[in-house]
């Protein structure tokens, strides 16, 4: 069920998070590459207790093509879902739920609180599931990368440029530059112009309140010259070594039996689809030591960006 452009695809997930990738789908800089392939045999990490307890509130599907699934990533929009992504319940009784939604030969919870162990195959209950009202399970995977810079060392050249199309003419400079290494929004708020034309709807992300950085391997003062004079609001630029890998390479890195052996359990990976080495955003069954100690000996400090999907208890 691979798929890049996630049109057909809604999220759910454990925690609550903001999730940018409301802003750089509508700019086209991210799309999503994730799968639900069948997952390699569990492989115990040396680090990591097998007897450790999650906990996930999510929405358990079945179809007649997947077992019982705590749904942590992306769930097939079609009525009913097809299939969603995430992790197969082992221990699970349908019996023990009021209010499952049952149509075609799928069966649907609502919301519920799962407690368990996980091999990353599997996870395992080690209580009866119960109902989670009031939670939410609709949270996107990756939450907003860090500003870039301190406040007081952003730069606003011209509110008046602070549009959907400014905003894509800075990207398109940056990214033909031969020094060009990563853009991004960040979630962080920046205070509206009076410039501003009216406030957006609630559901309208507006890119004039956030801030633009963008990396340079060299040349800062040039670059961030060139870029304020296409993109008027909040802006940091800076320098950094390139990447290593472009999003395949890491993807299939994360996805290895390599990986799996080591404990670190990957459900989706997502990254711009070009054949540039960039930033990878990873959502992960556990998101801890054991993982994170894997991740920097493969791929450094800063290519990665983790999500863990089960809390640890």
């Amino acid at each position: 069920m691979g798929n890049r452009d996630g049109a057909t695809r809604r999220r759910t997930g454990m925690v609550a998070r903001s999730c940018r990738r409301v802003v750089t789908a509508v700019m086209s800089l991210v799309v999503t590459a994730c799968g639900t392939s069948d997952p390699p045999s569990p492989v115990a990490s040396a680090e990591r207790d097998p007897a450790s307890r999650y906990r996930a509130v999510v929405h358990v599907l079945e179809t007649p093509t997947q077992p019982p699934t705590a749904c942590l990533g992306f769930v097939l929009t079609s009525e009913p879902p097809a299939g969603c992504t995430g992790i197969a319940v082992t221990g699970w009784n349908w019996a023990e739920l009021d209010g499952v939604d049952v149509r075609s030969g799928t069966r649907q919870s609502g919301l519920v609180e799962l407690v368990g162990t996980v091999d990353g195959r599997s996870f395992t209950l080690t209580q009866p599931p119960r109902p989670a009202p009031g939670q939410r399970a609709d949270t996107g995977a990756a939450g907003s990368r860090p500003p870039g810079c301190a406040p007081e060392n952003r730069t606003t050249s011209d509110p008046a440029r602070t549009e959907l199309e400014d905003l894509e003419a800075a990207r398109r400079a940056a990214e033909v530059d031969p020094d060009f290494v990563d853009f991004w929004l960040s979630d962080a708020p920046v205070a509206p112009s009076p410039a501003a034309t009216g406030t957006p709807p609630a559901t309208t992300v507006s890119v004039a309140e956030k801030v633009l950085t963008v990396q340079f391997r060299a040349d800062v003062e040039r670059h961030t010259k060139e870029i304020a004079e296409l993109w008027g609001g909040a802006l940091c630029v800076g320098q950094r070594e390139p990447y290593r890998w472009t999003g395949v390479e890491a993807s299939a890195i994360l996805r290895s039996r390599e990986a799996v052996e080591a404990g670190v359990w990957t459900v989706s990976v997502f990254y711009p689809y070009n054949d540039r080495p960039t930033r990878v955003e990873v959502d992960v069954l556990v998101d801890d030591m054991t993982t994170r100690r894997w991740i920097e000996q493969r791929f450094g400090t800063s290519q990665i960006e983790l999500h863990g999907l089960l809390e640890a208890m």
